[in-house]
């Protein structure tokens, strides 16, 4: 069930794009095409049935929506199946421009600096005035504020970033990762959310479901992810004051397509969190070209069956406040350099721990 369905017309999709990566990293959930929507299926349905899974619709009216039979078609879908709800929610028109609507007896969102930038292109809108049109936004429809709030970061392409790349580096991606024009052509969409790192979900929806199950198990607490502002990738100081704020606070998530590090302006910016790497609270994840063979799952579940006493702790972590201390695991090791690197950290692990005075507990390696 999403709590926002984010209605638009195409030429306005870069608003909507930016509108719901700060709603949802106040941990609002949304459904928004570019990144809820599965190839394969028909959108038509797909879009009815977002429609009805939502609570309120929020609309980015211009001239452009009063021309899209699809924002018309969203709107009365939604005006007409609300009827029937028990709970109805509520329609909120924001509005970019000074296009009259046929809903002018819904509540409007009328700031003047978001229609200012609106009909400018070179008058970009101020982070400030972003999180006073969410602010409102979360006032009106009345949703909740994320209590906890994790800084995630993606590190992959947009479909335009990945058009670029030369032949030299797409032989190379076939050569060793695999991945041919037409993996590539599916991997990508119009932003880092809408990527696809397995060619099913986006990671936006991967996002959302994982936001969902981390909320079941934080109860009472409700986390949000906390996305870089849009001058990430333009500005290097806003870049490295993200990653300041992510090892400061000692908690994110630094995701990695492998893909994105032929590009020499992605490698700049992963530089940027190397004091992350002392913070055993940010997760650094480095995504798969391929989906994981089934080999793994179906050994993950044995052991959880059969190991419980030594796996549950791995396959189940439990809350932070246990302060349960934490074994290295490895499961389904690739090879002898794997388990060589998880000895080799278990054993430096060990020697920190253990005073240089020759207190502490006895150092069992010291006859070799």
């Amino acid at each position: 069930m999403h709590e926002v369905f984010l209605s638009y017309a195409s030429p306005d999709r870069e608003w909507a794009r930016r509108l719901h990566r700060r709603l949802v990293g106040r941990g609002i959930s949304v459904f928004f095409d570019q990144a809820s929507l599965r190839d394969g299926e028909g959108w038509e349905n797909q879009l009815e049935a977002g429609l009805k899974k939502c609570k309120h619709l929020v609309c980015l009216w211009s001239a452009h929506a009063h021309a899209s039979p699809w924002v018309q078609s969203e709107l009365a879908f939604y005006r007409i199946d609300s009827m029937s709800r028990h709970n109805p929610g509520r329609l909120l028109m924001v509005r970019l421009d000074d296009k009259a609507n046929a809903f002018g007896s819904l509540q409007q969102i009328e700031l003047a600096e978001v229609k200012a930038a609106y009909a400018d292109p070179a008058y970009a809108l101020s982070e400030e005035a972003w999180r006073g049109l969410v602010d409102r936004l979360s006032q009106d429809l009345k949703l909740a504020r994320a209590g906890v709030s994790v800084p995630l970061v993606l590190f992959t392409l947009t479909q335009a970033q990945a058009a670029m790349l030369g032949p030299a580096e797409r032989q190379q991606l076939q050569a060793r990762l695999g991945l041919d024009e037409a993996a590539m052509a599916a991997r990508y969409g119009s932003d880092q959310l809408a990527w696809k790192p397995f060619g099913g979900d986006t990671m936006g929806t991967l996002l959302e479901q994982a936001r969902h199950d981390l909320n079941a198990w934080l109860t009472p607490e409700t986390l949000g992810w906390e996305f870089p502002i849009d001058a990430f990738w333009t500005d290097a100081a806003a870049a490295r004051e993200f990653a300041r704020r992510m090892a400061n606070c000692r908690l994110g998530a630094i995701v990695i397509d492998p893909v994105a590090m032929l590009v020499p302006g992605v490698q700049s910016r992963l530089g940027f969190f190397s004091a992350c790497l002392q913070c055993e609270n940010v997760a650094i994840i480095a995504v798969p070209t391929a989906p994981v063979p089934a080999y793994e799952h179906h050994l993950r579940n044995w052991l959880g069956e059969f190991a419980s006493t030594l796996f549950d702790t791995y396959l189940e972590p439990p809350r932070a406040a246990a302060q349960l201390p934490s074994a290295r695991y490895g499961v389904g090791l690739s090879d002898a350099a794997e388990v060589r690197r998880l000895l080799q950290r278990s054993v430096a692990n060990f020697l920190r721990q253990t005073p240089p005075d020759g207190g502490g507990p006895k150092n069992p390696f010291t006859s070799f």
